[in-house]
């Protein structure tokens, strides 16, 4: 596996283990929705302070198209 995608991996697993994503993205009916739930999350902030932007927002949008794709 690349770095790359290591790196995407495993901080895709630490957002995982601070927030119940399955659960907040399956309650939100918008990504901006979603996406507020998951920033208000303890610990997200700590999550999120050493990624840019993009990264972060990518991750968030990767997971919310990931799980409504099972529903077209």
């Amino acid at each position: 596996m690349g770095k790359v995608k290591s790196h995407f991996m495993s901080a895709e697993e630490e957002l995982f283990e601070i927030a119940d994503i399955e659960t907040l993205v399956g309650e939100s009916e918008s990504f901006l929705e979603f996406a507020g739930k998951v920033q208000a999350v303890d610990g997200y902030a700590d999550w999120a302070e050493n990624k840019s932007l993009g990264f972060e927002r990518y991750h968030l949008s990767y997971i919310w198209d990931e799980y409504w794709s099972n529903y077209q």
